[in-house]
């Protein structure tokens, strides 16, 4: 004869998660041809490899300007070497 109790399942522990705080460090770009564009978080300092010219680029009013456009002309504009360290 099948007995008809079930077994209790065991008392459940609650989980304790800690309070984290994340900051992006940059954003990244695809183009459909394999181009890339990093974006750091201060919005000004960038890499690139390829065409990112549908990816990444700076507006001033309406007037659309193109990774590296910029890059003698606004120091604060950075663009980084590719093989710089972000972190």
């Amino acid at each position: 004869m099948r007995s008809l109790l079930r077994p209790t399942p065991p008392a459940a522990v609650p989980l304790q998660i800690p309070e984290v705080t994340v900051e992006p460090l940059a954003t990244l770009a695809a183009a459909a041809d394999g181009a890339w564009a990093l974006l750091l978080a201060d919005g000004c300092s960038y890499k690139a490899e390829g065409d990112v010219s549908d990816v990444l680029w700076w507006t001033i009013k309406t007037v659309r300007f193109e990774a590296g456009e910029l890059d003698g002309y606004d120091p604060t504009i950075r663009r980084l070497d590719r093989d710089a360290t972000i972190i």
